[in-house]
């Protein structure tokens, strides 16, 4: 490398620094040298990386695509043996901290270029308002080594273990899902929570878990195994699980509808499906075919792939169909089967057909949705009402609150007047949920056009293949 292209480099890696000098850490700290030192070893590391066509670097992160492998530099918390980790690594900035095994030293937007870079594409993180509920990516595996001996590197897994039984809490890849993007911001790089790695579904880290695993279910779980010195340099390297042009993801789009044109499906066995993979490995086409031929085909594929199914009902399945659809899907998906995606715009996620019975009685309700209920008329028509219910707490040493009831009849006009009725019952926005009640041999577009006014704002539904007790 010349003198000039080394100076060049020497001050791309000083950019970073104002954003670690503004840390808080007191003159007195004893963290303060070993950071500094941290610093300067940052600098000497990115520049010695080695310079060629297939590599590529940034500050503390350094991408090789004939080694397939993004390496980056972080330092020790320094938390004792058994500890809760959540984040086995977060930025530097991150106020979790406490319970991150690492931090990272460089910015963890230059560790999304670097692993895009590298050829593996951004994948979606979950999130529970868009009903994604697990994190969709190309997996990769993660190891870590102590910067005095790199090439003493172990598995992620063996650096945190099962809380109860020691054993190694990952055993297999993390999904590189790029975390969330506002512009040229990702939302890794801030404080809260600021997650590179994640042990739990979290939409704003960077690598997330390959199974389904909310943060209230999996606290607690995981545990360091040694205590490292606090600021110790480490080496975080991650490999892309297969080679270049297999993937693990399929996203799979499938149609159900009915057997024949001429009948409006009351239960399953009156539904059938289009479903198409254009993946290389494993291509098929069906139309119309049966919903045992599709599971079939689900089980050959979930051995080898992530199988995001994208599910769409036409407008003519009742809800009594659609609900005994849902309760299949329940069986089929999990962390060895399926993975539903989220539903397409203007469909529901399936278990919108399998809500809670305890959620029909007002009284007992934490908070109170919109309600929609429809009753057949004797023409064959259907007449629908949308329903607000308001809470009165004013009374003194009120356990439950007094509610309001109010009934609005939908005519022809119902587009403007649904608009009118929520911009005039909830100016805050504090409502997000729509409970529908309706016989269940209801079609679906006997009320899915309403769901479909609402669903940005109202982006959660129930339907209750029942009318209201």
């Amino acid at each position: 490398m010349s003198l000039t292209n080394f100076h060049l480099l020497f001050a791309f890696c000083l950019l970073p620094f104002a954003f670690l000098a503004a840390l808080p850490l007191a003159p007195d700290d004893p963290h303060m040298a070993r950071r500094l030192e941290n610093e300067a070893r940052l600098v000497e590391w990115t520049a010695a990386q080695p310079q060629a066509e297939t590599t590529k670097t940034w500050p503390g992160v350094h991408a090789d695509k004939t080694a397939r492998t993004v390496t980056v530099l972080a330092e020790s918390t320094g938390l004792n043996a058994n500890t809760i980790i959540e984040f086995p690594l977060a930025s530097i900035v991150s106020n979790h901290d406490y319970e991150a095994l690492a931090l990272m030293l460089g910015k963890p937007t230059h560790l999304a270029e670097a692993v895009e870079w590298l050829g593996v594409p951004r994948g979606v993180p979950p999130s529970r308002r868009a009903a994604r509920f697990w994190a969709k990516g190309e997996r990769m595996s993660v190891t870590i080594a102590r910067f005095a001996t790199p090439n003493d590197a172990k598995p992620l897994g063996e650096w945190l273990v099962n809380a109860e039984d020691k054993s190694p809490a990952f055993t297999g890849h993390f999904v590189y899902t790029g975390s969330v993007w506002e512009n040229d911001a990702c939302a890794a790089d801030g404080e809260v929570p600021g997650s590179v790695i994640s042990t739990f579904n979290e939409t704003r880290s960077l690598f997330d878990v390959p199974v389904r695993a909310d943060k209230g279910a999996v606290y607690g779980h995981f545990v360091n195994t040694d205590k490292l010195e606090k600021g110790e340099l480490l080496v975080f390297t991650f490999k892309p699980e297969f080679k270049p042009k297999f993937t693990r993801v399929e996203t799979m789009p499938i149609l159900a509808k009915p057997i024949h044109e001429t009948i409006t499906p009351k239960k399953l066995a009156q539904l059938c499906f289009d479903a198409k993979s254009d993946d290389e490995n494993f291509q098929f086409k069906f139309n119309g075919t049966a919903i045992e031929v599709l599971i079939k085909c689900f089980e050959d594929l979930t051995k080898f792939k992530d199988l995001f199914i994208q599910w769409t009902l036409d407008d003519r399945i009742t809800v009594q169909a659609a609900a005994e659809l849902a309760s299949i899907i329940t069986m089929i998906e999990g962390n060895n089967g399926i993975r539903v995606d989220e539903p397409p715009a203007g469909q529901l996620y399936y278990r919108a057909f399998l809500p809670n019975p305890e959620w029909i009685p007002r009284e007992e309700r934490l908070t109170q949705p919109y309600e929609l209920h429809l009753v057949r008329n004797d023409d064959g028509t259907w007449k629908r009402t949308f329903t607000s219910i308001e809470e009165d707490w004013t009374a003194p040493d009120k356990i439950t609150p007094d509610l309001t009831v109010t009934h609005h009849p939908l005519g022809d006009d119902w587009e403007t007047a649904l608009l009118k009725i929520i911009a005039e019952t909830d100016k805050e926005n504090y409502r997000s949920a729509l409970f529908v009640f309706t016989p269940p041999d209801t079609p679906l577009g006997a009320f899915m056009p309403v769901v479909r006014l609402l669903q940005k704002r109202l982006p959660e539904a129930h339907v209750f293949g029942q009318t209201f007790p």
